[in-house]
């Protein structure tokens, strides 16, 4: 697939899944995750689709158990929501970069109280 469609195609499927997730989806262990990137194959055929969650790993942990059970109402609203022939056989995958980005900004912010002269 020509890789304009593709992103075209992409930034479509994080928008419809990111609206279905925030409007259609009242799983309570879903609120607040949010949709960071999409990632489709060459051919259009699967999309990984990465989330990430404010909260605690439980939060976390309970947040995939909701998104792997809400995938197939999730793909048939994107379905009816996409104009392609086919959908994306979709895989979540949680996106562990924000938390990640705490733990760099919170060892910063404590080496920089730890070299402040007092």
């Amino acid at each position: 697939m020509n890789p304009r469609k593709l992103e075209k195609l992409s930034g479509m499927v994080q928008r419809f899944i990111s609206d279905i997730l925030e409007k259609e989806i009242s799983d309570p262990r879903l609120r607040g995750a949010s949709v960071n990137r999409v990632v489709l194959s060459s051919d259009g055929s699967s999309a990984r689709i990465f989330y990430s969650l404010i909260g605690s790993e439980d939060d976390e942990r309970q947040c995939t158990e909701a998104m792997a059970s809400a995938l197939p109402f999730i793909r048939r609203r994107l379905a009816a929501s996409l104009e392609t022939r086919t959908v994306p056989v979709l895989q979540f995958v949680y996106d562990s970069s924000i938390r990640e980005g705490e733990l760099v900004l919170s060892a910063i912010r404590k080496l920089g109280r730890d070299t402040t002269p007092d």
